[in-house]
């Protein structure tokens, strides 16, 4: 058959239907992509393939397609056409009424597509008349209809209706919900002990699961629960419990329900019986691992974790009333049985982690309560939370044995799990308090009493290192003040055994997690210090969590550190020497030498800086003399980054940088040759280039002595850099020389800014069609750095030998047309400001008067929907100062560009022009008023006036 033939038919429909499924893998492409192009020009055969001597194949591809049309491309035509729709649909279900179910299911779902596509039109297809098309004595019509009811809800989430016929279909909803509940009823009631009818009752349970959706109250639902009560204590089978189970979360947490508290508690009363058959078949689970078993424990924990976090606010006011104590109690403490399921998540039980959420609810919740009510809610949920925090610590543990042979997936999804645990943990916290550090202390020296006697037990271990997870955990909410219960944590420390990685690791994450506390407890730092530096860094296992363990207590530079300061450097410095520490790890340990220098004496700081800042030169200037390669490359720019971080780290160090006699300087001194070199050879590679301007950017913040040798010689680096490559890195360098040495350097600055200028406008210039999108980072931070120069009263830059001001004008006025919201902005800021002060400076009033009609032009065009709606408000700063300082010259403008026809856009009348034209001349201060105006003008420009995409405020 030729599968590109233009002729439609049923038989090369079916044809290339039988191909799709049966033909090798190159014919089934083609199949599929006609069968796509078919599908929607084939609503005339489609019935003719559902006759009963179609394959199975062409049945199903035209039960699909008449739900597909009907979902997708239906296109309201005659109340002819309508009905005889509808006609063929009834006929092919009754056809089909027997089976195939797969084929029966599609066709149920066509005719609640078209039952709702019918809804808001002048001939609705009504339950009335639905009922009377299938409502008789045959079971199978009856579950027919049931499948048709339970598809119209589902089907409402998945169309694309308008809100229009979306308001229409909720109406009619509403309205029938009385008639649909009564036969669902009339059905439920008959309780007839045959198969059939089980499977009768299953599908009224599911319609009903979908229609609870409209809020039928609970009053009127009572009757479900007498149904779906037995499914779940009694089931006859998996879809009892699942069906039952759902019905009953639909109609428990419905926010209608809210408005019935008393219907609702009602309704828990009456699931009670639950709660103690769930926790009975949990506990049978240890010895089994039947999975209807596990299917009932999970869907009843789901239920109740449902309920309690619809209504949290009701569990917590029931516990202060004594008629309804015992009942909310009961169910929390169902929902601590369920985070406490037998065996290891989630290898042996996937169902523990229902509760997470609800217990974040309930003692959120719980801090929300009126005062009255607080400390009489804490009292009540104290020993609750106890109990959970303890929990949640056993089923945190990584399993003794085993763990090795776990699937990746496996391995994810506990750490994810460990995740919410820990987060959980906090919100015990929030709770008991230093409870929990007692806890956690009291199970750590039980832990480690039994480790001394079996050291051996591999449970043991995970044990310790589950009760350091639990101090990592709720390090955040620890107070820096508790005084009673960490210190003796850190003095247990060292009876715990650190020959096992994950343990040491553990410990030296909880290290960390508590540095601002340690930085107040200058005698518990002096011990935890010399186990990160002597232990953890010495082990490859622990050499990263003790590297940001490092990194966290060394960050304020408090006087506290200064009697390890000396400790922490040598340490680093061997740790280094040993030279297999990975290289985030070599840089994050760079970032403490340069801390821990910070709180040296100068001479000391001076001799330690020598000793591990020049190997790394020495270093440098080693590889940038081999020949390049990709190795070479990283090992190069491991070393910048390392340099770049002690220089950033020291920045906050006055002394260091004050003294006369600038031991930071003299480090600089030493790097700059290879630093030249490293530019000279590497010049065609960005991240190398790049990681040099980050050493450069790092160490001009620190230098204060403005030696004109060596700044020169930075400045060429830079330069040389820039012209080979422009990019952001040189830019941000060169913003930081400009501002810096302005004084001292000035002219030498001047030359900086017209060599960046030059290169800047050149690659504007390079940009094919003008279009400068194409560099529109560095356009971007080009005109941010003009920008800048400008608000800092250094607009002599602009005016050095060497910048051309109109092109610099000019190009700035180009980038106000890329879609790129920020390079808009920068150039916004830069045209603005350099209007604002331009009347002080003739040569700036010389270009502004000879390109500001041009400038109009440009930023009427972008008003006028040439770029993005996101990109409009940094233009109204132009066109308000604009309005300052330049009023007669910018009305003209305005009205001389306004007056051309379709200009800014055919969509603008002249009234609206003109409308524009007055509303903006008329603001010169209020710039949300300006933004107003410009947005509006700009969807009338672009056709979305009253329109919802207009309304939409864009991103």
């Amino acid at each position: 058959m030729d599968l590109n033939s233009s002729t439609l038919c049923a038989d090369s429909l079916e044809v290339a239907v039988s191909q799709f499924y049966h033909a090798d893998t190159t014919v089934q492409a083609q199949a599929h992509e006609w069968l796509i192009q078919a599908s929607s020009g084939s609503w005339d055969v489609v019935w003719e393939l559902l006759q009963p001597q179609r394959s199975m194949e062409a049945q199903f591809f035209a039960a699909t397609t008449v739900h597909t049309q009907l979902k997708k491309h239906w296109v309201p035509n005659s109340l002819e056409s309508v009905t005889l729709i509808k006609n063929k649909l009834l006929e092919a279900i009754l056809r089909y009424a027997s089976g195939p179910k797969v084929i029966l299911n599609r066709l149920c779902l066509s005719l609640a597509c078209f039952i709702l596509r019918t809804i808001p039109t002048a001939h609705p297809c009504d339950m009335t008349e639905l009922f009377s098309s299938f409502l008789s004595q045959s079971a199978q019509s009856t579950w027919i209809l049931l499948e048709v009811l339970k598809d119209l809800p589902e089907e409402v989430h998945s169309m694309e209706l308008s809100k229009t016929s979306s308001l229409a279909v909720v109406i009619n909803f509403e309205k029938n919900l009385p008639s649909v509940i009564a036969f669902l009823r009339s059905i439920l009631d008959q309780n007839a002990p045959t198969s059939e009818y089980s499977e009768l009752k299953l599908q009224c349970i599911r319609c009903a699961s979908s229609w609870l959706q409209y809020g039928i109250p609970l009053n009127d639902s009572a009757f479900l629960v007498d149904h779906l009560l037995p499914m779940l204590l009694n089931p006859q089978s998996t879809d009892d419990v699942e069906v039952a189970a759902d019905a009953l979360n639909q109609m428990a947490t419905h926010p209608c329900t809210h408005q019935y508290p008393n219907s609702l508690l009602q309704l828990m009363e009456r699931l009670l019986p639950l709660s103690e058959c769930v926790i009975k078949q949990q506990q049978m689970l240890n010895s089994s691992s039947d999975p209807d078993m596990q299917n009932f424990v999970s869907a009843v924990f789901g239920l109740y974790v449902a309920i309690c976090e619809s209504h949290s606010r009701l569990i917590l006011n029931s516990l202060l009333v004594p008629e309804t104590h015992q009942l909310v109690l009961t169910y929390i403490h169902t929902l601590l049985a369920c985070s406490n399921a037998p065996g290891q998540y989630p290898t042996q039980e996937q169902y523990s982690q229902l509760p997470f959420s609800f217990w974040y609810i309930l003692q959120d919740d719980l801090q929300r309560s009126e005062e009255g009510h607080f400390y009489a809610l804490q009292d009540i949920l104290t020993p609750i939370y106890k109990n959970l925090s303890q929990i949640l610590i056993t089923k945190a543990m990584f399993p003794p044995e085993g763990y090795s042979e776990w699937t990746a997936a496996d391995k994810e999804t506990f750490r994810c799990y460990r995740q919410d645990v820990q987060d959980t943990l906090m919100y015990c916290y929030s709770v008991i308090h230093e409870s929990l550090l007692e806890i956690l202390l009291s199970l750590l020296e039980h832990t480690l009493n039994e480790f001394r006697n079996n050291p051996s037990d591999g449970r043991i271990c995970q044990t310790l290192e589950t009760c350091l997870f639990g101090f990592l955990s709720v390090a955040e909410n620890v107070n820096i003040s508790e005084n009673k219960y960490l210190p003796q944590f850190f003095m247990t420390l060292k009876n715990i055994p650190f020959h096992v990685a994950s343990i040491l690791t553990a410990t030296i994450e909880a290290i960390g997690a508590y540095a601002d506390w340690l930085n107040e407890h200058n005698d518990v730092l002096g011990y935890v210090l010399p186990l990160l530096l002597d232990t953890g860094l010495n082990m490859p296992e622990t050499v990263a969590s003790t590297s940001m363990a490092l990194k966290d207590i060394t960050r304020p530079a408090s006087p506290s550190l200064t009697p390890y300061a000396e400790h922490i450097l040598i340490a680093i410095q061997n740790a280094l020497n040993k030279g297999t520490i990975k290289r985030m790890e070599c840089i994050r340990l760079m970032f403490s030498v340069g801390r821990a220098l910070s709180v040296l004496p100068v001479e000391t700081a001076m001799k330690y800086m020598d000793t591990l800042l020049s190997p790394l030169v020495i270093q440098l200037q080693t590889l940038v003399e081999q020949p390049p390669t990709p190795q070479l490359k990283s090992g190069i720019e491991q070393r910048l980054n390392m340099l770049s971080t002690v220089f950033t780290s020291l920045q906050e160090n006055p002394t260091l940088i004050d003294d006369p006699r600038q031991p930071v300087f003299i480090i600089l001194e030493k790097t700059i040759p290879v630093l030249k070199l490293i530019t000279d050879k590497w010049i065609s590679e960005n991240t190398v280039i790049e990681a040099v301007m980050d050493c450069l950017k790092s160490s001009v913040g620190i230098m204060k002595d403005s030696n004109s040798t060596v700044v020169q010689a930075l400045l060429e680096m830079l330069v040389k850099a820039y012209r080979a490559r422009p990019n952001t890195t040189s830019l941000q360098l060169a913003t930081l020389f400009l501002i810096s040495f302005h004084q001292q350097q000035n002219e030498l600055m001047c030359l900086l800014f017209s060599e960046i200028c030059s290169t800047s406008l050149r690659l504007a210039e390079s940009c094919p069609d003008g279009n400068l999108s194409h560099h529109a980072d560095v356009i971007e931070s080009f005109y941010a750095l003009c920008a800048q120069i400008l608000k800092k009263n250094l607009g002599h830059y602009l005016l050095s030998d060497g910048v051309d001001l109109h092109s610099l004008f000019k190009y700035a006025v180009a980038a106000l047309c890329v879609p790129e919201a920020r390079t808009v902005r920068s150039a916004s800021s830069f045209l603005t400001t350099f209007i604002n002060i331009s009347r002080d400076t003739p040569a700036f009033l010389n270009i502004v008067q000879l390109l500001g009609e041009e400038t109009v032009i440009r930023i009427l065009m972008c008003i006028g929907g040439s770029v993005p709606r996101q990109c409009l408000d940094h233009l109204t700063d132009i066109l308000m100062v604009f309005n300052k300082k330049y009023f007669d010259n910018f009305s003209r403008w305005l009205k001389l560009a306004l007056s051309q026809d379709g200009f800014p856009s055919p969509c603008a009348s002249s009234e609206n022009k003109q409308h524009f034209s007055k509303s903006i001349l008329k603001e010169r201060a209020n710039k949300r008023k300006m933004q107003e105006v410009v947005r509006e003008f700009s969807l009338i420009c672009r056709g979305l006036i009253s329109t919802d995409h207009g309304a939409q405020i864009p991103s």
